[in-house]
């Protein structure tokens, strides 16, 4: 138990030595959690290893959809096929699912920072190419597709936290994967039901914080549900429910 926690304190450190603020509040009980997880230390150590800020970012957002999904109400293991193989294995009931997460990082190059009031130009100058970013994204997504590749339901997470990488090309990027898909122009893993798409913005339109893009043309009905489930949640009451049930306060599924 001292071990376990000291792995947690330490990962926590780490947080709040590369975000700052109160980051090392935010983050320990979320850390706490996933530890519970089966092989779930392994995910904090990757907090703890993480070089860069970047790095960092990127392990926790395994961090948090493991959270979430615990939040569904799933029992939740971590590298279920080792090192090399997804993230996670998530089981409630009748779902038994291979999850592998990926993080969208910029795609975008920067402009040049002025540093003196004579060097603000009076125009910013564009971001961007629409039609390389959008394939800059499509290829970080489908580089994920071999992490999946067992004859084993599973979902892609696809997560944005990316101020600089705009909420349509990424959602393009998705389209345009289901799209080739349904064309057979691309092949994913024959088990792979459905992509999932997250960022910390919800849709004005949808209200809709998780948007699912579907692979397969007949999903049987509990993944119809589950997917149905992403898209009524959000990440913040996922989050609150998960904390809770770790501390035992609820029981049961998630409405």
């Amino acid at each position: 138990m001292g071990d376990s926690y000291n792995r947690i304190a330490k990962a926590a450190d780490h947080v709040e030595e590369l975000l700052g603020g109160n980051a090392r509040q935010g983050w320990m009980p979320q850390l706490d959690l996933v530890a519970q997880f089966d092989k779930g230390l392994r995910v904090v150590r990757r907090v703890t290893r993480s070089a860069t800020v970047e790095d960092l970012r990127d392990a926790l957002i395994e961090v948090r959809v493991g959270v979430c999904l615990f939040g569904m109400s799933f029992s939740v293991e971590a590298e279920p096929r080792g090192r090399t193989g997804p993230d996670y294995r998530a089981v409630r009931g009748e779902l038994d699912f291979l999850i592998e997460v990926t993080r969208l990082r910029s795609v975008h190059e920067e402009p040049p920072v002025a540093t003196t009031p004579e060097e603000i130009p009076e125009m910013l100058p564009p971001i961007g190419n629409v039609e390389r970013d959008v394939r800059r994204m499509r290829q970080k997504i489908e580089s994920k597709f071999g992490q999946l590749d067992y004859p084993v339901s599973s979902i892609l997470i696809v997560w944005n936290d990316q101020d600089s990488t705009f909420e349509g090309e990424a959602k393009t990027a998705m389209w345009q994967i289901v799209e080739d898909v349904r064309r057979k122009l691309l092949a994913p893993p024959e088990r792979l039901e459905f992509l999932l798409y997250s960022s910390p913005w919800t849709s004005c339109e949808t209200r809709r914080q998780f948007h699912t893009y579907a692979l397969t043309q007949a999903p049987a009905p509990q993944i119809s549900s589950w997917r149905a489930e992403w898209e009524m949640a959000t990440v913040g009451d996922l989050v609150d429910y998960a904390l809770a049930r770790g501390r035992g306060d609820v029981r049961g599924h998630r409405a």
